[in-house]
């Protein structure tokens, strides 16, 4: 969480990009200023035009247009360029606190969350803002000087005609300030159905198997086609509502033109003005209305740009991680590896506790299973070490300190976990393996590839150690994704190892690799390990039996198949390698 309030995010937003700012509102007022004294100029030569023929006179008269189209340019690319460069730069600052409050988000947050609403941030609402900043907010500002400098000429001209239009400006405010609030609740639904449709079109293209397999892909064009005339008809009402109040703005800008043009001739023929002054006033006032007119278009996106940045705000403001004190004492080397676990409990939302009073203590150096059924507990009490949740009740200790006095992140340097499902990321076999590890040998590198089983598969492949393994390691088969959490979890020599082993069947040859590995990993420190195969439990000195969040027994292999009927339960129908 960003402990920030909007003004001061906008103000950082804009901290060391002012220079490109100013240069750019340089650029916008000039243009501005330039377009309305050329409107001057160009009437100037209107009234004067016929007393020149085509010769050397009309040169000095035609050089102000040139030096101005050459202003006009300079300015429209210092407009351009430098709005472009203010985004980019409040774009990579918008990008690093959104990323920011992900990764300082609790697992709890995200298994709450719609995971493609941070996508939509990264994606929808940057874009949103992007098109306001740098086209959307240049223009307008242009637009409002013109509009203010037309007003302040027709000022001059005349008084009351000039307080009339104003007024039928209020006017017009008044009537289209409801739409806008209607926009504003359009805006958010069209926004919602958007993330809504890209959640069902992501979800299918994950399962597409499981729709084939069991032929519902008719079922899904079904849904498909319902969500998606849902998705039509809600952006054709948004796009309705929104063309009826740009359309009714420029209809009440002619309107007003129209009754000020009017009002103006009978004033004129009422000699309250000259004809001289009433046309000044009618090109004034056409250039107010032209400028005036599309600000129904440039409102509706501020609207829009509002709701976007409000949502990115909510976002990166609220409190999604664990709040904990920083270190208030240091490790005791002497206890490395003991973890005590002490009336432990923890319960997701308004459920029945997952884990209730749970207590154990893990020695340095010792194997320790835990076994029980689907549903028991297990994985949430790696969650609780892992502290990817808090406990309601209990605390825990690692290294003789207890969890409230550490950091997160002292708390997860000390252990090495390695996933059921093996979760990887995009790059070489080597970046994979040294994902964690800050600093490590090359010697102790080939050592851990050695321990884990990893040697034969660098060897095999094309560009070993460095070769790409695809998204989450789409190149690899399922033991050698194992084999390599496994060395990621050993490089990073940790006190303790978590182990959830995996469930998946292997062929003879992975299994027995990953068997030897977990081997290796096991024998070197402390280790927890959630067991799925009679090889890895009997391998251990102690063995928690976990039912319905509750620890049933405790013992060792020989101790609880005599006196634990739900230990002998699971041998027989649970440990997939008992035959």
């Amino acid at each position: 969480m960003i402990r920030m309030t909007k003004k001061k995010i906008l103000k950082s937003l804009i901290h060391k990009s002012w220079i490109s700012l100013f240069l750019a509102l340089i650029g916008s007022l000039g243009a501005a200023t330039v377009l309305l004294y050329t409107g001057t100029l160009l009437k100037t030569l209107q009234s004067n035009f016929h007393k020149f023929e085509f010769n050397a006179q009309l040169i000095p008269l035609l050089q102000p247009l040139v030096i101005f189209g050459c202003l006009i340019a300079v300015c429209s690319f210092l407009r351009s360029y430098f709005y472009a460069r203010f985004w980019e730069n409040m774009e990579e600052k918008l990008r690093h606190y959104i990323f920011e409050s992900i990764l300082n988000s609790s697992v709890s947050y995200f298994e709450n969350q719609n995971h493609d609403q941070c996508l939509h941030y990264f994606d929808h609402h940057l874009k949103t803002i992007n098109h306001t900043v740098r086209i959307t907010f240049s223009v307008l500002l242009r637009n409002i000087v013109i509009l203010l400098g037309s007003l302040t000429l027709m000022f001059q001209q005349s008084i009351y005609l000039s307080c009339i239009t104003l007024g039928m400006i209020c006017i017009l405010i008044i009537l289209i300030y409801p739409l806008i609030r209607i926009i504003k609740n359009k805006v958010k639904t069209k926004n919602h159905h958007d993330l809504k449709i890209i959640d069902f079109i992501k979800e299918r293209i994950e399962n597409i198997k499981i729709i084939l397999a069991f032929n519902k892909s008719a079922f899904e064009r079904n849904q498909f086609n319902l969500l998606s005339t849902e998705h039509k008809d809600i952006h054709r009402r948004y796009y309705f509502v929104r063309s009826i109040v740009t359309s009714l703005i420029i209809f009440l800008c002619i309107v007003i033109l129209c009754s000020v043009v009017v009002l103006g001739f009978i004033l004129a023929n009422q000699s309250y003005m000259t004809y001289e002054q009433l046309l000044s006033f009618t090109i004034y006032a056409f250039l107010a209305g032209i400028t005036a007119g599309p600000m129904g278009e440039y409102i509706l996106d501020i609207q829009k740009t509002l709701i976007s940045f409000n949502e990115i705000y909510q976002f990166i403001t609220a409190e999604k991680s664990i709040t904990i004190p920083k270190d208030r004492k240091r490790y005791q080397t002497q206890n490395k590896g003991t973890l005590l676990v002490h009336n432990v409990s923890y319960k997701h939302q308004n459920a029945k506790f997952n884990v209730s009073d749970i207590s154990f203590i893990l020695q340095p150096g010792e194997k320790m299973a835990i076994v029980g059924p689907s549903g028991a507990g297990k994985t949430t009490l790696f969650s609780l070490l892992m502290r990817f949740y808090e406990p309601h009740r209990g605390d825990i200790y690692l290294n003789g300190i207890s969890y409230q006095d550490m950091t997160i992140k002292s708390v997860r340097d000390k252990f090495g976990w390695v996933p059921q499902d093996t979760l990887l990321f995009s790059g070489t076999l080597l970046d994979n393996i040294t994902y964690g590890s800050d600093s490590f040998s090359i010697q102790h590198l080939k050592k851990i590839i050695h321990l884990s089983q990893l040697e034969e598969v660098i060897d095999a492949l094309p560009q070993g150690i460095y070769t790409p393994i695809g998204i989450n390691g789409c190149r690899l088969s399922q033991g050698q994704k194992q084999r390599l959490a496994i060395a990621r979890a050993m490089l990073k020599n940790p006190d303790i190892y978590l182990l959830d082993e995996a469930t998946s069947n292997l062929d003879t040859i992975n299994q027995m690799a990953v068997e030897k590995g977990i081997k290796n990993l096991m024998n070197t420190r402390s280790c927890i390990v959630i067991a799925h195969r009679l090889s890895t439990v009997v391998t251990c000195e102690r063995i928690v039996v976990m039912d319905k969040g509750n620890i049933i027994d405790v013992g060792s292999h020989a101790e609880l198949t005599m006196n634990s009927a739900l230990y002998r339960k699971l041998i027989s129908s649970q440990f997939s390698d008992v035959s």
